[in-house]
């Protein structure tokens, strides 16, 4: 099975890695993850959070890339 590498960035790195099955697979992980990563947004005041989410196949060639910006402008 190939090896994706995940990578997330909110304010801190952190990098994980799971052997998948595909392609298909990687991508159905990365979205769970990224929906979990719009429930944590925390909008509380005015201001933006930016927030990335990169899979990579064989810490190479990227399969999938999410970014997130939220602004509160009130």
């Amino acid at each position: 099975m190939p090896r994706y590498s995940f990578h997330i960035e909110n304010g801190f790195a952190e990098d994980h890695a799971l052997e998948l099955a595909n392609d298909s697979a990687a991508i159905d992980e990365g979205l769970k993850a990224a929906s979990g990563m719009l429930r944590d947004l925390n909008l509380g005041r005015v201001g933006t959070q930016s927030q990335s989410f990169e899979i990579r196949v064989n810490g190479g060639e990227q399969v999938l890339r999410i970014e997130i910006h939220a602004t509160r402008s009130r």
